[in-house]
């Protein structure tokens, strides 16, 4: 794991040992998604996902990439073939607007 007091450390449990495992994983494996910035991007489209599933469906890291993007529900990115949108919160009109 990280430094004490990183985000990882407020992890729940199930999802910080879910990490604790791809992060061995990682650690002898490197995947194919190590760089590739469509991984991280806010915004993909159909023919990004399918390029992203491409990856993903051979990567030996799968299974505890996905274990840890079940546990963890990371806010963004793509993980193990399922994309997570960032979350970014929509305006709210005012009551006195809607009058």
């Amino acid at each position: 794991m990280t430094s004490e007091g990183s985000d990882w450390d407020r992890l729940p449990k199930r999802a910080a040992a879910a990490y604790e495992k791809l992060d061995d994983r990682l650690s002898r494996v490197r995947p194919e998604c190590e760089g590739i910035d469509l991984f991280t991007a806010d915004d993909l489209d159909a023919d990004d996902m399918f390029v992203l599933d491409q990856i993903c469906a051979v990567c030996p890291l799968r299974a505890p990439c996905r274990k840890y993007a079940s546990e963890g529900k990371p806010a963004a990115g793509y993980w193990a073939g399922y994309y997570r949108r960032s979350y970014k919160p929509r305006k709210r009109k005012d009551s006195d607007d809607a009058a």
